[in-house]
């Protein structure tokens, strides 16, 4: 039996047996961390993972302590959020953000099933919050797609971050 050697590298398992080629491996997802909301209490992305009644996420950065970004490199440049249920046919969605670089003061598409809006996000001192109506809607998809997903170390040379930020999101409601 071949002894098997372990190498944590980042965020990747360097497996190999001794004397072969190392094969690299990404590890194993972590469990979706879910907690209880409503969608009136909406998601707080200050809290680690998502409430239940999303499904799945995609274009979305991991949790910091304020918040989290859109991140073009994590999903697409699209960030959807998919819920266990339909929508509301008619509802408010309540947006705490800002915008990150030059998709300040740009039009960002916002889509409850196949009904789509618009938002422009100014950003402040504290983050802004939004509100946008929509009616008649038909799905359990929502969708925000930033105008120009951008690195900060495109904008700064001594920044290391390389993803692809557009909307730095604080909390999101359906009322």
């Amino acid at each position: 039996m071949k002894k098997l050697n372990f190498l944590i590298l980042s965020s990747f398992v360097l497996l190999f047996a001794c004397g072969e080629k190392p094969e690299l491996q990404k590890p194993a997802a972590p469990a979706k961390v879910a907690y209880e909301a409503t969608l009136a209490q909406g998601i707080d992305f200050k809290k680690e993972g998502y409430p239940t009644f999303i499904s799945k996420v995609a274009g979305m950065s991991g949790f910091e302590p304020w918040g989290r970004w859109s991140d073009a490199d994590a999903g697409g440049p699209v960030v959807r959020f998919t819920f266990e249920d339909k929508l509301p046919t008619n509802f408010k969605l309540v947006i705490t953000a800002n915008a990150f670089g030059p998709n300040e003061g740009k039009l960002i598409q916002v889509k409850a099933g196949q009904v789509a809006r618009e938002l422009t996000i100014i950003n402040g001192a504290v983050p802004g919050t939004y509100t946008i109506n929509f009616e008649k809607v038909e799905g359990n998809t929502l969708e925000l797609t930033p105008p120009a997903p951008t690195s900060p170390a495109s904008l700064n040379k001594d920044t290391p971050d390389t993803r692809k930020l557009g909307i730095a999101f604080v909390s999101l409601k359906i009322e």
